[in-house]
């Protein structure tokens, strides 16, 4: 007869032997263990018969997993505030982790599926989900909102992590000013220089709102709120304004950052301030008969 051994001695296990009569003659022994688990964690289990007509034991293995919720997602590559260059490579990697049934990840561009090509990696009993997006970044990728979205069959709601793209973009034309003819005087002595000025001229970029996210900033009353508004680009340098819901315009602090300017808005709200929309406004000579570029954000009371 065989004998039958478990890798878990401290569970409990019930064997069973089983004798058949064959032809008469020959006795067959059949035997079963059952082995009652109660599992906390993902684990092998391994079943071991023996025999003396063995020259090694036969083995069976089992791999126990839990069911449980994936973890948030994590987005490598870029971090919202970080800025990137136009046409530069973007490689964005979403990871989950501990999800069983391994989770899908799935990337959205301002809403819409782009890509849900996920790789399992099983290690130590540990689930580890990727996702890994490459991109060419384009101008329309400028405030482009890229989300990592997560989930399995214990998922009622989506996990998700979601960033938004500042793209660094170049000047598109320049063009001169000044005369095309100009007067040649006779006095060789008295000729000054013609000197043509020629001016670049560059849109300011989208503004950006530091300190607040989804275009919501939640605060007690009472309490000071900062939130400052970047803008890059653009020749000559842009100026920013803040203004409130009625377009009164609010006093803040401008800064010049390299190769763009901030405005830091600074309120201490009070309970009727609940609701108010608040404005970042640009202003720069190529705005003037176009379209303005400003952000906002709306003022919650936390409770």
């Amino acid at each position: 007869m065989n004998e039958i051994k478990s890798n878990e001695s401290n569970e409990a296990a019930k064997t069973t032997v089983t004798k058949t009569l064959l032809s008469n003659r020959h006795t067959m022994y059949s035997i079963e263990s059952n082995l009652i688990l109660y599992p906390k964690i993902d684990e092998e289990y391994r079943c071991q018969a023996e025999h003396p007509g063995l020259s090694k034991p036969l083995r069976a293995m089992a791999m126990i997993n839990i069911y449980r919720q994936p973890s948030p997602p994590v987005i490598d590559g870029y971090k919202n505030g970080d800025i990137i260059n136009y046409q530069e490579k973007l490689t964005l990697k979403c990871t989950s982790i501990n999800g069983y049934p391994p989770p899908t990840i799935i990337w959205y561009r301002n809403g819409v599926e782009i890509d849900r090509q996920s790789t399992i990696i099983q290690q130590n009993g540990r689930h580890e989900v990727y996702n890994t997006l490459t991109i060419i970044v384009d101008h329309n990728d400028n405030q482009a909102q890229y989300t990592c979205q997560v989930m399995n069959s214990l998922t009622t709601i989506p996990l998700q992590e979601t960033i938004t793209l500042n793209v660094f973009l170049f000047p598109t034309k320049i063009h001169i000013d000044g005369p095309t003819e100009v007067l040649l005087s006779d006095d060789n002595d008295s000729q000054e220089p013609n000197i043509r000025n020629i001016a670049c001229i560059d849109p300011p970029e989208m503004p950006i709102l530091l300190g607040v996210e989804n275009n919501r900033a939640t605060v007690f009353v009472g309490e000071i709120f900062k939130c400052k508004c970047v803008c890059y680009g653009g020749n000559p340098r842009a100026n920013l304004i803040w203004l409130n819901q009625n377009d009164r315009e609010i006093s803040a602090l401008s800064t010049t950052t390299g190769t763009g300017i901030s405005s830091e808005l600074v309120l201490r709200p009070t309970a009727n301030d609940h609701g108010q929309i608040f404005r970042c406004h640009v202003i720069h000579p190529t705005l003037l008969l176009k379209k303005p570029l400003e952000v906002f954000f709306t003022l919650h009371k936390k409770t």
